[in-house]
């Protein structure tokens, strides 16, 4: 009998074990959702903005591209949205408008080649379009009037921030025939200067008076420093090498490794260069294969350093990450009193949702640059598409080519909407099966440990009982 009891529990125990091993890895690692890129109305960048809204059309014409897998993730654009304004100059002057329709960060499947789909038209000729580059903070919600202050015309002397910033390029080798680890100091900080440190697995900072990063290096290979402002020497910069067991044994959470001696390594100048910041900005754009003017290049480093603090340690990642948008930026002229019809056509990158069976398309508009005209009347959203909203939008009313809304006047609220090719949009058959066996295991599995502990229980307590019955008595 005890035997029998142990062979079962010894079988549930291995059962449990092969259902969590044998769980797909699907379930956890597969991508579920694919940010996209919100548009907008353009922006009038004149002080003044005379011209008023009398209608607005948007029109989206969404594509629904088939889902099988990470293999067949989209490699380009989910369609286009034309935005048909008719305006009208409310002052008894000629005025040109310069207006900015920013495409904000292009998302990771973007393939390029907007230009192939981007058309800015008045009264149906074609408007020359000149490609503008700015920065904008990504940690933050997106303000396209916020982001529209960084499109200067002029380089933004600020911060101490200017053209001729010398920055020092500086390339340092390591001598060593192993993997080591290493900490670099600048414990001079000030309002002025930033440090760009290498990009290495393992980077980390400390922020404050002496601020430090750590890293590793294979041997034989560069190091590369920018110190933007001041040079290393002012900075009291510093590099030392350590055993990475070593560092990983003291770390103490503060960079300081006490107890731990510094290799007798010391790292080789390779090369050193005075940039100016424009160079430096200019090399950044290379880097990200980015197409910049000057000014806008500049600029866009620019607004980077202002918006992070003065006195910081960036790694390239920080740089040449996130947060470069792109403007398209053009003009309209108005006689007074004149009326035309401007549109502009740019490709669709919404969000989109894997998790499911058939994927979901969220999209972004944001309405509220318009309020920027002299005013805005009758605006008419318009979707082309057979597929069926999912997202609960009370102003939309089906039609036989897909969705329609009207507004009298601007709503208050952004533009977002979200479809599928089916209502009914059943989750993975890998999900199902993960949820099946966490539901079996999860429930089913604790209740036959119960069942089977409370067996046991009452088999001991009967043996228990004939024993004591089987005793001589005394």
């Amino acid at each position: 009998m005890k035997r029998r009891y142990a062979f079962l529990s010894m079988l549930l125990v291995f059962s449990l074990l092969f259902c969590l091993l044998s769980v797909p890895a699907s379930a956890n690692s597969a991508i579920r959702f694919i940010g996209g890129m919100a548009l907008c109305d353009p922006l009038s960048r004149n002080a003044e903005n005379p011209v008023a809204v009398t209608g607005e059309t948007l029109t989206f014409r969404p594509i629904d591209r088939v889902w099988e897998g990470e293999a067949s993730l989209p490699d380009g654009a989910l369609g286009t949205v034309t935005a048909g304004y008719s305006l009208v100059n409310t002052a008894d002057a000629p005025v040109t408008l310069e207006l900015a329709f920013p495409f904000g960060e292009r998302p990771y499947y973007s393939a390029g080649g907007e230009e192939d789909v981007l058309k800015i038209t008045q009264d149906g000729e074609a408007l020359p379009v000149v490609s503008r580059l700015s920065w904008s903070p990504t940690d933050e919600d997106f303000s396209a009037r916020e982001a529209l202050r960084w499109l200067s015309d002029d380089f933004i002397l600020s911060g101490g921030l200017s053209p001729d910033l010398p920055v020092v390029r500086l390339t340092l080798t390591v001598p060593t025939d192993a993997e080591t680890r290493f900490v670099a100091e600048a414990p001079e900080a000030d309002a002025v200067w930033r440090v760009i440190t290498p990009e290495y697995y393992g980077l980390s900072f400390e922020k404050g008076d002496a601020l430090r990063c750590e890293g590793g290096v294979l041997p034989g290979e560069e190091l590369t420093f920018y110190f933007i402002g001041k040079t290393p020497e002012e900075l009291g910069f510093s590099l030392r090498f350590y055993d990475g067991e070593a560092l990983n044994a003291a770390f103490d959470g503060t960079l300081n490794y006490p107890g731990v001696e510094a290799l007798p390594v010391t790292a080789k100048e390779h090369g050193r260069e005075t940039l100016t910041l424009l160079r430096f900005a200019k090399w950044v754009m290379a880097e990200r294969a980015l197409t910049a003017s000057d000014v806008d290049a500049y600029n866009a480093v620019a607004a980077f350093f202002l918006h992070t603090p003065t006195a910081s340690l960036f790694d390239y990642a920080d740089v040449f990450g996130t947060g470069f948008l792109h403007w398209c930026v053009y003009d309209l002229t108005f006689a007074p009193g004149q009326t035309l019809v401007n549109t502009v056509t740019v490709p669709l990158y919404p969000d989109v949702n894997v998790s499911r069976r058939a994927p979901e398309f969220t999209y972004t508009y944001l309405l509220s640059p318009a309020s920027g005209w002299k005013s805005f009347h009758d605006l008419k959203v318009v979707i082309e598409t057979d597929m069926v909203m999912t997202s609960k939008n009370e102003d939309f009313e089906k039609t036989p080519t897909g969705y329609e809304a009207y507004f009298d006047s601007l709503p208050e609220n952004e533009l977002t909407f979200s479809l599928c090719r089916t209502k009914m949009n059943l989750p993975r058959a890998e999900d199902v099966l993960t949820g099946l066996l966490l539901i079996i295991f999860g429930a089913a599995l604790p209740a036959a440990l119960a069942v089977l502990l409370i067996v046991g229980i009452v088999k001991a307590i009967k043996y228990g009982k004939r024993k004591k019955k089987n005793l001589p008595q005394t």
